[in-house]
């Protein structure tokens, strides 16, 4: 299995085009899904905001559903991705925004899981180890880099180019660097990297 997304809750609507592989709903996500038709390979959560209509319409979108206690050690979140083994890309839907709390947790997550890839209209969120990486101009206009630890990089191909620099964990500098060309490299020597594709959203005109 190559990709999977896990749609959360903390979203208004569903950008199907950001939807990867196979779906897991959770939670609100689940009911969110359902409501627009789309099937799941399994909705998980507790469903404590959910009433009992909304549950049967996600029932009946999943292809399996578990239904999680109250009362419990992990987040939906968590529950949900702990089912995920097996797929070489996770892909995060829903989980940026809304409570810092909830936030913080998925951050944390994201730092120790490498196959997962946080992402909304506005961010694609990912952490990057040792290797080298093609990153390729897309709809995301700027691209930041954070340390995660003392990690050394190199940029090429960016506006503001890095040889071999020691980024440390309290650098704040590598904020909105853009591609000067289609392709640019980022190379990780050592230690892991935070790396936040994003875009300014269009105001809409009266």
């Amino acid at each position: 299995m190559e990709s999977v997304t896990l749609v959360l809750g903390n979203i208004k609507t569903i950008d199907k085009e950001l939807l990867i592989g196979d779906l897991i709903g959770v939670d609100h996500g689940a009911k969110l899904l359902a409501q627009q038709g789309i099937q799941m390979r399994l909705s998980i959560g507790d469903f404590d905001s959910v009433d009992k209509e909304d549950l049967e319409v996600i029932k009946k979108h999943s292809n399996e559903m578990i239904v999680l206690q109250k009362e419990k050690d992990e987040s939906d979140f968590e529950a949900a991705l702990n089912r995920t083994h097996g797929y070489e890309k996770v892909y995060v839907y829903g989980g940026l925004g809304g409570r810092f709390d909830h936030l913080y947790v998925n951050i944390q997550l994201l730092k120790n899981d490498n196959r997962l890839v946080f992402l909304d209209e506005q961010n694609q969120i990912e952490v990057k180890r040792e290797g080298t990486y093609p990153i390729i101009r897309n709809e995301f206009q700027y691209v930041s880099f954070f340390s995660l630890n003392e990690a050394v990089i190199s940029l090429i191909g960016f506006k503001y180019a890095l040889d071999q620099y020691p980024l440390k964990h309290d650098d704040l500098f590598a904020l909105s660097n853009e591609l000067l060309y289609e392709k640019a490299k980022l190379i990780v020597h050592s230690g892991k990297v935070l790396m936040i594709q994003s875009k300014d959203i269009q105001k809409k005109e009266d």
